[in-house]
Formats: structure tokens, C-alpha cells, sequence
């Protein structure tokens, strides 16, 4: 909105939304910073009054990377390939490392099974 006062830009914003404007004037909004994630993580954590569980000198909110690491968790278990491709993990391999705690309770989950089915 180059060239426009700020009074202008203001009345502008209060008639469209943004995603409008942004398109009118083809202007592309900035990518998120991570400070500025932590600063959306804080205050939804915030408004939501969830008791997050941190270390006495922890953050006290949601963090980026464990956000990360949960939805990774689901992917993965639903599907190896597509967790490596969600999370833009290069080989499977890193994908299956990051993840491997998953691997681990199922496989001991299974022979469990296996060793009460042998008690027969």
C-alpha cells in the first residue's frame, strides 16, 4: 500500500481482511519468525489456561519443537513414508531415529503377546 497515509491503510484494514488486502495490492505477508511463534505458542497457552508441566526454569508454554515432535509422533504412526515427508526428513532413516521410542514399545508390545500366546 505504498504511497498511502496511515489513516488510509487503517481504513483499509477495517473494511477487508487481510488475506484481501494482501491479494489486492499483491503483497506478500512476512514468514513467521521463530520469536514471533513463541510469542503465538505463549499467548494461546496463556488464554487456553492450560498447566503446562516445566522445568522450574522452563518456559511455561508449548514449545515450538515439541509441537513438532507430537504431531511427528502421529505421523508416524499411522504411516513411516508419510511422516518422513511431513516432516522433510531427507532418508527414512532419520525419520525412524527420531521415532524410534515408537518402534521399541511396539516391537516389546508384540512379544509380549507372543510370549503369553506360547503359555497356552
Amino acid at each position: 500500500m505504498e504511497g498511502k497515509d496511515e489513516e488510509t491503510i487503517e481504513a483499509v484494514l477495517e473494511e477487508n481482511s487481510i488475506e484481501d488486502v494482501l491479494r489486492e495490492y499483491r503483497m506478500v505477508s512476512p514468514a513467521i519468525t521463530t520469536t514471533g511463534a513463541r510469542s503465538v505458542m505463549k499467548r494461546l497457552c496463556a488464554a487456553a489456561e492450560l498447566d503446562i508441566p516445566t522445568p522450574l526454569e522452563g518456559p511455561g508454554y508449548l514449545q515450538l519443537h515439541g509441537a513438532r515432535r507430537g504431531i511427528g509422533d502421529i505421523f508416524y504412526r499411522m504411516d513411516h513414508g508419510t511422516a518422513q515427508d511431513l516432516m522433510r526428513h531427507q532418508r527414512l532413516e532419520t525419520t525412524k531415529d527420531h521415532y524410534s521410542h515408537i518402534d521399541a514399545t511396539g516391537g516389546a508390545k508384540r512379544a509380549s503377546e507372543i510370549l503369553d500366546q506360547s503359555e497356552e
